[in-house]
């Protein structure tokens, strides 16, 4: 439930600039938000609409959240129910490497800038490891490259 709410609330500012109420309305039409809460919230605020949403997609079942990114697709809103539906990149890659195999490490490489604006840069490094052991280090690293394209879908 409080996953539904994280994703509204990491996209408010693009969620801001969308037709708000045309996508209230189309869920009050799919039984999503019922009649009086979207009378109460129409004239409101974008903040207390987003609000709305982040209070009652979680509290109206499993096909609320689909239901909304429905709508945002119906209005030309591709990318964003797009991005809202792939959720945070970093749950993305633990999920597909918890899925296909592989560890993810962050590691810091900078961070500027003084105490009160500081600006950082992270990599990522994805291991890709064989179960089976090789005889020799050059079919080690082939055994290894071998998985990680495979698991990549480039092979």
């Amino acid at each position: 439930m409080k996953a539904v709410a994280d994703v509204i609330a990491r996209n408010a500012e693009d969620l801001a600039f969308i037709q708000i109420d045309a996508i209230l309305g189309d869920l009050r039409a799919a039984c999503i938000i019922q009649y009086q809460e979207y009378l109460d919230v129409i004239e409101q605020s974008i903040q207390k609409k987003l609000l709305l949403l982040q209070e009652i997609l979680p509290r109206r079942g499993d096909d609320a959240f689909p239901k909304f990114l429905e709508c945002l697709r119906q209005r030309r809103h591709v990318l964003l129910a797009d991005r809202m539906e792939r959720g945070n990149p970093v749950q993305v890659l633990k999920e597909y490497c918890d899925k296909n195999g592989c560890k993810v490490e962050y590691i810091d490489v900078d961070e500027s800038g003084p105490p009160h604006d500081k600006k950082f840069i992270s990599k990522v490094v994805m291991t890709f490891q064989p179960d089976e052991p090789s005889k020799t280090k050059k079919d080690a690293k082939a055994a290894a490259a071998s998985l990680c394209l495979k698991r990549l879908g480039l092979v």
